[in-house]
């Protein structure tokens, strides 16, 4: 054992001993060997090299380390171009010991530190490659192999490369950060692993389109194998690690005659705008319209030929989960896709835009609050054609959040919706597109809703639809609801409108067949809100439903056909309900309104303006025939006024009203601002308990019956401005006397009559005299003339007016 490790040692110092001999001797001869190796080197070039400095050590005992300076390699055309093919500041070269004592040099390992390589060819064709003598390195677009090098371990720190072909237009832009190479000889091939950290200043292909790898840093590890022989280059797989995303590569490239390539580029974490970054920008150009938040899976498989101008054939499969994306100006949230991507569709074809089609086989998400699956193609990407199958279903009361709930808020129900449109990209996504040349159709459904409309908070229930569409209308099949308690069946259609997209390209016009047994307007009387919203609520008044709701508001006009059997409106009930009503933005017309009510025929027409201010300017046209006016006036609130009410006046009353007015919210009509003409016709007329005719006996005919009055036929024509209604003479012929009244009549304290009372009413009338008139024209001979007038407290005065002083027209 001792002899061993004697004999050891013994080993060991002579190795020592050599090395340090041969460095001696190395160090004493280093100019002369400095000046051999430029010379040598220069052989197999064609150009210039130079070595400034060597150096001699040992870094791992026992080989050998050689240091070489200032080192540059230049082509015979430097003087032209003024370009180092190759210049560093340091380069490391290891060699084996044991072949250099047999007098071989068999390089273990190379470092080059802060150097760079610059590759060119020039539009006329001449590339610094020539550097090269026929046994050194080829350029590498010729068949022989690219390989540069063939020692075991190569490293480059701080090195930039740069290849740039004026001819094609294309560059390579890289620097080596801290890169090493691991290479491994078999008996057919070259196995090298590269691995550390590079920047890319560009890899430009195409100058038109722009680089991909643009100004990026990574983490790379790339394992390649290069098989002489067959002229192959393979990626095994091999990963790009960037600041937020990770690639994967593999493939293989033939260099043999006519030369291919396949290349695979996957990921299963792509940053998307990162991704983007990767790109060129004409690609960036395309993509940036397209968002997505989270990280997608993709898979991309490449396969070309290395031939001029050859287009290579591109496979894309893509996929993400939960994330928020946005198409130009449409958003989606929680979706989840899967897509994929070919530019061949046709292989006798060129791979190129027209010959590419991206398909979107599952899509789940919500758009513009709804949830959504849809599936699609869009071929031809220079002007995209889109072939687009889409399903909504949902609960309503799960879009609540995404709408604003002052407006509406569901309770319950389900709606489910198809669409189905071919027809050109641009104009689906154009937010401004009114009219389609592709074609549209789908259908919805809503069954078993509920829920709450505007401020009133009108409560409808039991609410089902069902529609179908094209691109150029909508037809409502049939929409049953209960609203506040009162059933309606609407029928109809929807033309000059693009269903579901909301721009009518002028108007859109709804026309709708409205039907109810019966329908008690009190229901909807219910008051406006006036709590002031909540920070929540004015941010759902924001939400996009709600704004679709109002942008549909006011480009549709509205052509309603309107049937109920029974139609309760505060105390009137009518019956056979039917006629026209026209929504036009912020006006609503009634036409050719008829209804039976109180007995009598109803006969109307309405126009209500501003209907998004809190008072609206309100015209009425409209005839009352053979009507109960009990019944009318009990109906109608007295219009307002006590004076005489639906519990003094009896008979039948026939009238043709015309004015204008304005409501309030409430729908109150504000008295002060009617303006309008009465002509009225009472027949069979009774007045009952009436004070002012009761004051009357006061000065008069004390003995008759003042409280039960028969009247003949009451004519007269009144002009009202606002509180006030003015008339001209007018004859009141009755079961106790005959008296014309003219004046004014208010509702506000201002009444001021005159009344005329003949004397030949003294005559006593039996009880079966029957009212006739005589007509305000006939001489009635001596007179009693009464000032009827209201004092500042409402009581109405009666005063003798022997000189006609107080005679008040209009």
């Amino acid at each position: 054992m001792w002899r061993f490790l004697k004999w050891f040692v013994f080993f060991v110092l002579v190795i020592v001993f050599l090395l340090t001999l041969g460095l001696g001797l190395a160090y004493f001869h280093k100019k002369e060997i400095l000046v051999a190796a430029n010379k040598e080197l220069s052989k197999s070039i064609n150009g210039e090299i130079s070595i400034g400095d060597i150096d001699f050590g040992i870094r791992e005992f026992p080989n050998v380390s050689i240091t070489l300076s200032n080192m540059y390699l230049r082509g015979p055309q430097y003087a032209r171009f003024h370009k180092d093919f190759f210049r560093s500041e340091k380069v490391f070269i290891d060699l084996y010991l044991r072949p250099l004592l047999l007098k071989e040099i068999v390089i273990r390992s190379i470092r080059v530190v802060t150097g760079n390589f610059y590759i060119f060819r020039t539009k006329y064709g001449y590339t610094n490659l020539d550097v090269f003598k026929s046994e050194g390195l080829k350029d590498t677009t010729k068949t022989s192999s690219p390989v540069l090098f063939s020692f075991e371990h190569v490293r480059l720190k701080d090195v930039k490369f740069l290849y740039y072909d004026s001819l094609k237009k294309k560059s390579i832009d890289l620097f080596f950060s801290n890169i090493t190479n691991q290479i491994l000889k078999t008996d057919s091939s070259i196995l090298f692993a590269l691995t550390g950290r590079m920047n890319f200043g560009g890899l430009m292909l195409n100058s038109e389109k722009g680089s991909y790898l643009k100004s990026k840093e990574a983490d790379v590890a790339f394992h390649l194998e290069h098989n002489p022989a067959s002229q192959w280059l393979t990626i095994h797989p091999s990963s790009m690690k960037f600041r937020k995303s990770k690639v994967d590569l593999s493939g293989y490239f033939s260099f043999a005659t006519p030369g291919n390539f396949v290349l695979n580029v996957n990921s299963n974490k792509l940053n998307y705008n990162e991704g983007l970054s990767l790109i060129t920008k004409s690609l960036q150009d395309q993509l940036n319209k397209y968002r997505i938040e989270k990280p997608i899976t993709i898979r991309t498989r490449i396969v070309g030929k290395l031939v001029p101008d050859s287009k290579p054939e591109v496979d894309i499969k893509f996929s993400f989960i939960n994330s928020n994306i946005t198409v130009g100006k449409i958003e989606a949230r929680q979706v989840t896709l899967e897509g994929s991507f070919t530019n061949h569709l046709d292989r006798t074809q060129i791979n190129d835009n027209r010959n590419s089609m991206l398909t979107i086989h599952r899509f789940k998400g919500i758009i513009k609050g709804l949830p959504t699956t849809l599936s699609t193609t869009v071929k031809d990407f220079n002007d995209p054609i889109i072939d687009l199958k889409s399903n909504i279903a949902l609960n309503l009361k799960s879009i609540n959040s995404d709408i604003d709930n002052t407006r509406l808020k569901f309770d319950k129900g389900k709606l489910s919706s198809t669409i189905e449109y071919t027809g050109r990209l641009n104009e689906y996504l154009n937010p401004h597109t009114t009219k389609y040349t592709g074609k549209l159709k789908g259908s919805s459904t809503i069954s078993q809703a509920a829920f709450q409309l505007g401020p009133r908070k009108q409560i409808v229930e039991d609410f089902n639809m069902n529609v179908h569409f094209d691109q150029n209308q909508l037809v409502i099949d049939k929409i049953s609801m209960l609203m506040n308690k009162n059933p309606l069946v609407v029928k109809g259609e929807i033309l000059g409108f693009v269903p579901f997209f909301l721009q009518p390209e002028k108007k859109g016009f709804i026309k709708l067949n409205i039907y109810s047994k019966r329908f008690d307007f009190n229901t909807l009387l219910v008051k406006k809100s006036k709590t002031k919203p909540s920070a929540k609520e004015q941010e759902l008044k924001r939400k996009t439903i709600s704004d679709q709701v109002d942008e549909l508001y006011k480009k549709l006009e509205f052509d309603l056909a309107l049937r109920i059997d029974e139609v309760i409106f505060r105390k009137i009930k009518g019956t056979a309900l039917k006629g026209i009503v026209k929504l036009d933005g912020k006006k609503l017309e009634a036409k050719n309104i008829s209804m039976g009510l109180a007995g009598g025929q109803f006969d109307l027409s309405i126009a209500l303006d501003k209907l998004n201010s809190p008072v609206n300017p309100f015209v009425i046209d409209g005839t009352v025939t053979n009507a109960d006016i009990k019944e009318v006036l009990n109906g109608f609130n007295n219009f307002n006024q006590t004076m005489i009410t639906d519990k003094n006046l009896r008979g039948k009353i026939t009238t043709k009203i015309k004015f204008t007015a304005s409501i309030d919210d409430d729908f109150q009509i504000m008295t002060p601002s009617v303006i309008g003409n009465i002509k009225l016709s009472v027949k069979n007329g009774q007045l009952i308990d009436f004070e002012p005719l009761q004051n009357i006996s006061n000065f008069l005919m004390k003995k008759r019956d003042f409280e039960n009055v028969k009247f003949g036929e009451i004519k007269s024509v009144f002009t009202i401005r606002g509180t006030e209604v003015y008339f001209k003479k007018m004859e009141i012929e009755s079961s106790v006397l005959r008296l014309f009244m003219e004046g004014r009549y208010s509702f506000a304290n201002h009444t001021d009559l005159s009344v005329q009372v003949p004397l030949s009413n003294l005559k006593k009338r039996d009880k079966n005299y029957k009212p006739a008139n005589v007509g305000v024209n006939t001489k009635q001979g001596l007179s009693i003339f009464l000032h009827v007038y209201s004092d500042k407290d409402g009581k109405t005065i009666i005063a003798y007016d022997p000189f006609k002083k107080h005679v008040k027209t209009n």
